[in-house]
């Protein structure tokens, strides 16, 4: 019984990933205005995936967004 309970607690770590929030960079813009466009672009990701109903896809959908929308604002992951 503990091995299936110990299996189940890993299986649940490993699916749950290992992400978090992504940290963007530009070397010519202030944290001030990182997080400012990061704002915006987590708001306008938000608002285009609305309608999505699955709470993991809708996530997935507004992080990749995102990532975009930074992206073509000039900042890189960190």
């Amino acid at each position: 019984m503990k091995n299936i309970l110990f299996a189940a607690f890993l299986a649940m770590v490993f699916t749950s990933g290992c992400g978090g929030k992504t940290y963007y960079e530009s070397a010519d813009k202030s944290k001030n205005e990182t997080e400012r466009e990061h704002m915006e672009c987590e708001y306008e990701a938000e608002k285009a995936t609305a309608s999505v109903v699955d709470s993991d896809e809708r996530r997935e959908r507004i992080d990749s967004l995102v990532d975009k929308c930074m992206r073509l604002k000039g900042y890189q992951p960190q």
